[in-house]
């Protein structure tokens, strides 16, 4: 998995999903981020990072290494030929799980075409106009001919309905990327999460799933323009809080703060 930076540019402002996510978050951890690019070791990821990085990897992956049509045929199940490809582990037994169900629901052997693959995965996408930019996890074309846009999440499924609103905002800006970028020939219609984590009740992973709602799409814009006239503007205060604990700039930004303070 390659992810794709713009370089960030005051006349421009250029941002990407987790730029916007980043800036809600907390201003300061956009700043050193993304404004001054400060970058850190991989030794101070944190440990959902590098648990995610190595998921999307083998997530790309393994579209290219299985056989396709010896699983359309019924030759073979999803989780037996997926798993050839796959190393075991918690996040990676809960995809191919999701996956097979997901098989088995449209119909399974006889029913399922082609389009149960992704259509595009890693897809780099950029909207000039608006100065947005995004990587997706995959593109998918529906039964009904409709596409629908996922994303990969190594964490648990919300307890709380009220969590799904960030997510909407993210998955509503790729689906203006897949749109804006000719990816897709219509608007994208659908939405979808699949998280990867076990829960504290003992199930294994979940799939997000809705279509794609109007009010999504116009806080995805309004949140794009915010974030944009903010960083513009230089706005960038610390968001001190729970977060804190996973941020690798945390202990810049307590230099930087007792520094303001004398």
């Amino acid at each position: 998995m390659v992810r794709q930076y713009m370089e960030f540019n005051f006349d421009t402002v250029a941002i990407s999903k987790s730029g916007i996510h980043m800036y809600r978050q907390c201003p300061k951890r956009f700043e050193y981020m993304v404004v001054k690019d400060m970058g850190f070791k991989d030794t101070d990821l944190p440990e959902a990072m590098v648990v995610g990085t190595e998921f999307h990897d083998a997530a790309e992956l393994i579209y290219d290494q299985i056989d396709k049509e010896a699983i359309l045929r019924g030759d073979i199940s999803v989780v037996d030929e997926y798993s050839k490809y796959m190393e075991y582990t918690e996040h990676r037994k809960n995809f191919i799980d999701m996956e097979q169900r997901r098989f088995d629901s449209l119909g399974g052997v006889g029913k399922v075409d082609e389009f149960f693959f992704p259509l595009h995965r890693e897809l780099y996408m950029e909207d000039k106009e608006l100065n947005f930019y995004g990587t997706l996890d995959r593109i998918d074309k529906m039964p009904d001919g409709e596409y629908v846009v996922i994303d990969y999440k190594v964490s648990k499924y919300p307890k709380h309905q009220s969590a799904f609103s960030k997510y909407r905002l993210e998955l509503a800006g790729y689906a203006h990327l897949a749109y804006a970028c000719g990816i897709v020939d219509k608007p994208v219609k659908y939405i979808g999460i699949m998280f990867m984590k076990d829960d504290d009740e003992g199930g294994h992973g979940g799939m997000f799933f809705e279509k794609l709602k109007e009010t999504s799409i116009n806080a995805f814009h309004r949140n794009l323009k915010k974030v944009q006239e903010g960083a513009r503007n230089r706005i960038f205060d610390a968001k001190p809080g729970w977060g804190c604990q996973w941020c690798p700039y945390e202990r810049v930004c307590i230099v930087d703060e007792a520094q303001q303070v004398k």
